[in-house]
């Protein structure tokens, strides 16, 4: 659940009449928790609604509308406003609540899409906060997409309704209709094409940074790629590589066909609800131990292209290398050859044995999770659920925690790390990860 409840309020000494009419009393649910609990710093007071005018709030969601509800997030979690990197500047300027304060106070909350679904995290004030309330709360929540968007165009309604109610008018209000109105348009029109600019984090209505070629592509990708296939590319590219991107994923998806895979059947119980991305990758991993012959809890997984046509059927043409014009996060597609009709991998450069091992690992968890299902997909770098879950249950399977947890006493040094990557045939870097992801132990120079 996602609710703003919004209490009307008199706004007396308030000059400007648009703030003066749309001043409220702001409540905010997430689930079942109040985002927006807040300490008051006269009355030493706790409470859970903030005073102000919603007008500025309004005007920033209108503004990123397109954002918010489509462009992922460059890391996971996403960060909060304070605590971003300089390079994300522009990001949470689009997806953090802070952007929108305006003299008004709210949580430091952002929201990216990822996947199916929107992430929303919030994060308490600093202690040394000088505004008159500081926010105390901290989550993170993921929320069905239709919850988000239309608990956003509640507040928005509502607002628009106040005005129309209290016979307010002016240039600000004016212009916070059209835009809304022109929104309204282009979902049912744009769509695809909104949604596509704004997962390269780009505003569908700047038309200076809207090119003749950049609309065509995202065209092109709308009509020849599915729609899955369409988030994947536009995910795990940037802006400068979209055109190559775009080029070789059909080329990929050519070589492959379109058809869908369904997944193992051993494979198709349901995993008991997990709290991330990583979790659900971790188990899904350690199912496909369980149920490959030959195949321990904790050892080595010594021929993993022979596990994969033998266990599951993968064709006897494992994989094809098509390589791509200019280096990219996106390194792989996956699908089924059009004349067996069997799983295979197309790659976009080749690699060390280990970070291949890695790439058809992360290549069987999109067949044995089912991400197959409507037809080939990307492997990329993107944070979205998708590729986290990926490369976490590439992880388990190749170089399970339990392994490690077996092994590992504390400190952990460099030799150690090599050792333990040569007998699992793993880079330094899923050795390292595994440690640290799992708490086993304390990595050492």
């Amino acid at each position: 659940m996602m609710r703003f409840d919004v209490e009307w309020q008199e706004a007396p000494g308030v000059r400007d009449a648009a703030l003066a009419a749309s001043w409220a009393r702001l409540t905010l649910l997430l689930g079942d928790r109040q985002a927006i609990d807040v300490l008051d710093l006269r009355s030493m007071g706790r409470r859970t609604g903030v005073y102000g005018s919603v007008l500025p709030l309004v005007e920033w969601i209108v503004e990123n509308w397109w954002n918010l509800l489509f462009e992922p997030s460059p890391i996971s979690p996403p960060p909060s406003a304070r605590t971003a990197p300089p390079w994300m500047f522009p990001w949470v300027r689009r997806h953090g609540m802070l952007a929108a304060r305006e003299g008004q106070a709210l949580p430091d909350l952002t929201l990216a899409r990822d996947g199916d679904a929107v992430v929303l995290c919030w994060e308490p004030d600093p202690e040394e906060v000088t505004t008159k309330v500081r926010f105390l709360g901290r989550g993170r929540l993921r929320l069905p997409f239709a919850t988000v968007r239309d608990a956003l165009a509640a507040l928005i309604d509502a607002t628009l309704r106040r005005f129309e109610e209290t016979g307010q008018d002016g240039e600000v209000i004016t212009r916070l209709q059209q835009n809304w109105s022109a929104i309204a348009e282009s979902s049912r029109t744009e769509l695809r094409m909104c949604s596509g600019l704004a997962k390269l984090g780009l505003d569908p209505y700047d038309c200076s940074a809207l090119s003749e070629s950049l609309l065509s592509a995202i065209s092109i990708a709308d009509t020849e790629l599915g729609p899955e296939l369409f988030d994947d590319l536009l995910e795990g590219t940037s802006l400068p590589l979209l055109d190559a991107d775009l080029q070789w994923t059909k080329a990929g998806r050519q070589a492959l066909g379109s058809g869908g895979l369904v997944r193992p059947g051993d494979a198709e119980a349901p995993i008991a609800f997990v709290p991330s991305a990583h979790q659900f990758g971790y188990d899904l991993a350690r199912r496909v131990r369980a149920m490959a012959p030959g195949l321990d809890r904790i050892g080595p997984v010594g021929n993993l292209p022979e596990l994969l046509v033998d266990r599951f059927a993968w064709s006897q043409q494992l994989s094809n290398y098509l390589p791509s014009e200019r280096r990219s996060r996106i390194e792989a597609i996956v699908g089924c050859t059009p004349d067996d009709g069997r799983p295979s991998v197309v790659v976009a450069r080749k690699g060390s044995p280990e970070g291949t091992r890695f790439r058809l690992a992360r290549a069987l968890y999109l067949h044995v999770s089912g991400a197959l299902g409507s037809g080939p997909r990307l492997l990329s770098g993107a944070s979205t659920t998708t590729q986290r879950s990926s490369r976490a249950f590439a992880a388990e399977l190749l170089l399970p925690a339990a392994a490690l947890a077996g092994r590992i006493r504390g400190a952990v040094c460099r030799a150690e790390v090599d050792d333990l990557a040569e007998e699992y045939q793993v880079s330094d870097w899923v050795v390292k990860h595994q440690i640290e992801n799992h708490g086993i132990g304390a990595l050492v120079d």
